[in-house]
């Protein structure tokens, strides 16, 4: 275990390390896999992998100001996730969200990109640089307020596949490649995508049927829907002796 303010480390095929640090740089300069678990708020200053993965895993808020993929190749992917601070042995509750904010997040193009939250995550700013990757997973397990956002970033990828798992929105700016949305859940919000490309709704569920659950889905290309569902539930009326079944819904599509 490294215990310091700010961790630093460069190596030609693999760095693996459990720390309680607040900064790190790590770098590879040959082949080989990064990874790390931290315990406390951590701000990966500057993390790349010249040609293999890039996994950490930390207890407390993480700031991704530049992590970075280099190689061209499948193995390229980076996977961080966070752990929130909780009470109880039993029953646990959570204190606080470990939010994950991104400045610069960037696989090179057959990598994929896995984001494991427990809260939201975030770009740092409007500005800040589109997420790169070939397919993108996010999980957020986010404490906020109705109307706030769970999930919201500036993606350039090719595949999308976003979940949250309470009251939360998700919100996208995609760049111009051409999108796939599969296997997209929103537990109870807003859903909402703004592309420069194509957009292929594969499959997009808004769990929750509550009044205000939309989905906007804004393309500058051709816009293909497959599955899309904003909330259900069964309305059923009596005719005489028999009873008719229908599936509605309170959010809108547009």
């Amino acid at each position: 275990l490294i215990k310091a303010n700010t961790l630093t480390a460069n190596a030609d095929n693999g760095i693996n390390l459990k720390s309680e640090v607040r900064t790190t740089s790590l770098a590879l300069s040959g082949s080989g896999d990064i990874t790390l678990a931290n315990t406390g708020v951590l701000n990966l200053l500057s993390i790349s992998a010249n040609e293999g993965a890039v996994s950490i895993v930390n207890k407390g808020a993480l700031t991704a100001t530049s992590v970075r993929a280099l190689g061209a190749s499948d193995r390229n992917d980076i996977s961080l996730s966070t752990i929130a601070s909780t009470t109880g042995t039993t029953t646990l509750t959570r204190v606080d969200d470990a939010n994950l904010t991104i400045h610069t997040l960037s696989s090179a193009d057959r990598g994929d990109i896995t984001l494991n939250v427990q809260g939201t995550v975030k770009r740092a700013t409007s500005t800040s640089e589109a997420i790169v990757a070939d397919k993108l997973t996010v999980l957020a397990d986010a404490v906020v307020a109705a109307g706030s956002n769970a999930i919201e970033l500036n993606t350039q990828v090719r595949v999308l596949q976003l979940e949250t798992r309470r009251v939360g929105q998700i919100w996208v700016n995609q760049g111009n490649r051409d999108l796939i949305v599969a296997a997209t859940k929103v537990a109870n919000g807003d859903f909402t995508l703004d592309a420069a490309g194509q957009v292929d709704l594969a499959s997009l569920e808004i769990s929750s049927n509550a009044v205000g659950n939309d989905i906007i889905v804004t393309a500058v290309k051709d816009l293909l829907v497959q599955r899309v569902v904003a909330g259900s539930i069964d309305l059923t009326a009596i005719d005489g002796s028999t009873t008719v079944t229908q599936v509605g819904s309170s959010g809108l599509v547009t």
